[in-house]
């Protein structure tokens, strides 16, 4: 391989100023830290540029015979082979040996931030190869849109030693100098600038020493360890040995309909067996249809906690013994769940053996072949932040679930829509999952919107699946119905009564409000008023999480499907928030509700008479009654007055209004026969006069600024490439900070007293052990309440520069993280200075029954 060698030169004689030229191999790609821990040389340029194709060429060896295989070939190494060629600049050059301490003067004038992948990005477009530029300009993850100066670059010989380098290299691997034939943007763009990536990362982390030769063991081995290892599934396994039970109707169904590449919508009841069904179609792809892996997305971290335990016995029951078993939990607070260390502080042997760590990093985890998490994991895929090219690789050829595919807005649905149309691409089969979409939203889903009306659609359960060619339908028989008599309150004080009536009389009582103050408002009266022979109790997402946790723990052994005659006996009422819909199973004899969307309160229904085996150990006085709570019910009025700009609605107050027709119309109903109408009726459309029509309208502008969001965020109108805290999966219009509490904070010591425990606990400095931080940030982090930004005390009251290298704390207006005192008995907050705390327009304060609370000022 012949590069122009020239060692160091003086000025030429025909090129005024001209600066010294270094041979190629003189030009250092990376520094290593020698054995004193000093910085020293690596290897140069061309050996980590063939270092990079070697590793790309041994992860699609990897992917071979798989579905995302089918997407790669070898011609899509050309941006790994050439990713770093703007290393072989004046002004990187300059930079690297700065490092090193040594002053080489190769390019005049003192470089700051110049970035090697934006010199390479301006080299390939100064060859007219505009793709490939634009490929190797975002590997770091950033879009490139600048263009390096010229001095930067170099002068002749430097380019001509690019070039020269560039052919070389090319032609030792059989590759054209060529442009690629895909666009940035394209789902074809995104898995080769995975690629690209991923071999980087890996290649770098081989840490080449100068002069070093590469052998294909260690590449091999640098494979084998960041978890890219083959696996197989058990074959030939049945539903029932999977699961441990036969499978209803729904599930045999869908086992049956195996349409790799195919996107599918399984509707039926809540607690039907959605997860199961989804699972065991997954194993038969695995098995049969050549797919890389699973990742299981949900809308919730809570509901993320609990599939992944359950995914976790899956995975033993079809992965052989001597294989890695492990799956991925993905979301924000993962990382306290994916242990690190033993309980005693020890590290986990096991765990840091394991060849799956390398995916614990947040950008890495769809790498892994099976994980759980969040929907927002896989989101990022498509909305422009930093790597969300990584995140498409990761998904590429697997088979992706998403669970609760009805709870999203319009703007996290339009993500969605286009997450599965770029899945699609990607060799994904794409499995959705809810018991309460309506016709459209499916269709939408299914790309199916202009599609003719099939009769099948109005069954229920119902399997919908879309081939290359066409959407289908299959019905299965339903299950045996379940009626639920219907009554409608208009009164809080006559819900309470009856409350603590069915209470006395044994039965367990589920209390479901749209708020959380309106639940601590209910739990304040109820407890109030409540015998001692009735337990009350209260969850919702402005508690600590060690508290929450704690009080889901407790309240699932007396309302959960594993609970005794004894454990069920007495009569108790666990009031609620939207926590209760989805993330928690419980089983109540009574439900009382606020009034909200159709499908979000068949979603609590669905949590009344749950487990029929528990039928045994209801009070004989006990019905299946679901209690609608609705003092200000909607009426229509010949002109539409919009509501005070500072009222907030947690649901679109003209699905209230449609959702408060179809109930208050109905004494009872009879599920799941009759899911399909409800959700028909509630979101049909129809002509709207007067007040009605106001808020219709409120509610499409709102749609369409949702969706124009949407699609701002995923970089259509231009290439911004944001880090992910700048751009977001769900559209929040409150902002959310984590707050801390505190009793005591010994800065002498370097000691704080958390609000709930007995002891100081002594904070590591920053030159502690990792393991160190990790023990006391985990503490910190189950002590954290997230409440709205308006309504938490001020970062400059209590300023957490102590606590930064310990929990994020933002910097300038950014500051997701507050901190407050707190007497031990609870009450109103104080500053850092022991002041109270003092908002325009809330009082704030904490206690531990009824958590975190905010009540507007009187003016």
């Amino acid at each position: 391989m012949a590069f122009n060698r020239n060692h160091p030169t003086e000025n030429h004689p025909t090129e005024k100023a001209r600066t010294k030229v270094l041979s190629a191999e003189e030009c250092l790609a990376k520094t290593v830290k020698g054995k004193d821990g000093t910085l020293e040389k690596g290897c140069d340029v061309p050996t980590h540029l063939k270092a990079t194709f070697r590793v790309g060429q041994a992860i699609l060896n990897f992917l071979e015979g798989t579905r995302a295989g089918d997407l790669l070939e070898k011609r899509d190494l050309l941006g790994a082979l050439l990713h770093d060629l703007g290393k072989l600049t004046p002004a990187f050059q300059e930079k690297i040996y700065g490092a090193l301490g040594m002053a080489m003067n190769l390019v005049g004038t003192t470089v700051l931030g110049e970035n090697h992948a934006t010199a390479s990005r301006t080299i390939l477009k100064g060859w007219k190869l505009y793709n490939l530029a634009n490929l190797v300009g975002d590997h770091h993850g950033r879009v490139c849109t600048g263009k390096s100066p010229g001095a930067h670059l170099g002068q002749s010989d430097w380019k001509e030693n690019q070039r020269a380098v560039a052919e070389a290299l090319c032609r030792e691997f059989g590759l054209e100098l060529e442009d690629v034939p895909y666009k940035w943007g394209s789902a074809r763009f995104r898995l080769v600038q995975g690629l690209t990536s991923l071999a980087d990362w890996l290649s770098s982390g081989l840490e080449l020493e100068a002069e070093e030769e590469l052998s294909d063991a260690k590449i091999q081995s640098a494979i084998s360890r960041a978890g890219f290892v083959p696996f197989r599934v058990n074959e030939g396994l049945s539903f029932e040995e999977i699961f441990g039970f036969p499978p209803f109707a729904v599930q045999s169904l869908m086992a049956e309909k195996m349409v790799p590449g195919g996107v599918y919508v399984l509707e039926t009841e809540m607690g039907g067996g959605k997860t199961e069904a989804a699972l065991y179609l997954a194993y038969r792809l695995l098995e049969k249809e050549r797919h890389n892996g699973i990742y299981f997305a949900l809308p919730t971290q809570l509901t993320s906690d609990k599939i992944h335990e359950r995914f976790k016995e899956f995975l033993k029951k079809i992965l052989p013994a001597q294989a890695s078993r492990r799956a991925l939990l993905l979301h924000g607070q993962a990382w306290l769940r994916n242990e690190l260390y033993s309980s005693d502080g020890t590290e986990n042997e096991q765990r840091t053996v394991d060849r799956d760590a390398w995916f614990d990093h947040r950008k890495r985890g769809l790498l892994a072949p099976f994980a759980v998490g969040t929907v927002d994991q896989i989101l990022m895929a498509v909305i422009n932040v930093r790597y969300n090219f990584m995140r498409a690789f990761g998904a590429a050829g697997k088979v992706i679930i998403l669970d609760e595919i009805h709870s999203y807005d319009a703007y996290t649905g339009t993500l969605i829509q286009a997450l599965i149309k770029l899945l699609r691409e990607m060799h994904c089969t794409v499995i959705l999952l809810s018991a309460t979409l309506t016709r459209q939203a499916r269709n939408d889903l299914l790309g199916n919107s202009d599609g003719e009306p099939d009769p099948l659609e109005s069954c229920y359960p119902l399997l919908s699946y879309r081939d290359n060619k066409m959407v289908r339908f299959e019905k299965t028989p339903p299950p045996p119905g379940k009626t639920v008599s219907i009554f409608s309150s208009r009164n809080l004080q006559g819900s309470i009564d009856r409350a603590l009536e069915k209470a006395e009389n044994g039965e367990s009582v589920l209390w479901i409000e749209n708020t959380v103050h309106d639940a601590q408002k209910v739990f304040r009266m109820l407890r109030a008023r409540a015998g001692k022979n009735i337990q009350v109790g209260l969850i919702h997402s402005r508690f600590p999480s060690y508290v929450r946790s704690r009080q889901e723990k407790y309240w699932t052994e007396l309302y959960g499907k594993n609970v005794t005659a004894e454990t069920r006996s007495g009569g108790k009422i666990l009031i609620g928030t939207q926590v209760l819909e989805q993330s928690i199973d419980i089983d109540a004899d009574y439900l009382i509700t606020r009034l909200c969307p159709t499908d979000m309160l068949l979603q609590r229904i669905g949590r009344l008479w749950r487990h029929r085996r528990l039928d045994a150990f209801r009070p004989p006085t006990a019905r299946c009654v679901v209690e609608i709570l609705n003092e200000e019910p909607y009426e229509n009025r010949p002109e539409y007055q919009k509501p005070p700009h500072e009222k907030h609605y947690v649901y679109a107050p003209y699905v209230l209004v449609r959702s408060q027709e179809v109930w208050e119309s109905r004494s009872e109903i009879v599920l799941p026969r009759d899911m399909r109408t409800l959700l028909e009726e509630t979101y049909a459309e129809r002509e709207e006069t007067g007040y009605y029509q106001g808020l219709k309208e409120e509610l499409e502008k709102r749609k369409d600024v949702l969706k124009g969001l949407a699609h701002l965020s995923q970089g259509d109108a231009e290439r911004t490439g944001k880090d992910e805290e700048g751009l977001g999966t769900r559209y929040n219009e409150r902002p959310m900070v984590e707050l801390l509490l505190l009793e005591d904070y010994d800065q002498e010591n370097g000691r704080l007293k958390l609000h709930g425990r007995e002891d100081f606990l002594t904070l590591p400095g920053k030159n502690a052990t990792p393991r160190e931080k990790f023990l006391i940030s985990r503490i910190l982090i189950k002590h954290l309440i997230r409440v709205p930004e308006c309504a938490a005390p001020p970062y400059e009251s209590f300023p957490l520069g102590f606590l930064s290298h310990l929990l994020y704390i933002g910097r300038n207006a950014d500051r997701p993280l507050r901190a407050a005192f707190i007497a031990p008995s609870g009450g109103s907050l104080r500053d850092f200075s022991q002041n109270p705390v003092d908002l325009e327009n809330y009082e704030i304060g904490y206690c531990e029954e009824i958590g975190y609370f905010y009540t507007p000022k009187k003016k």
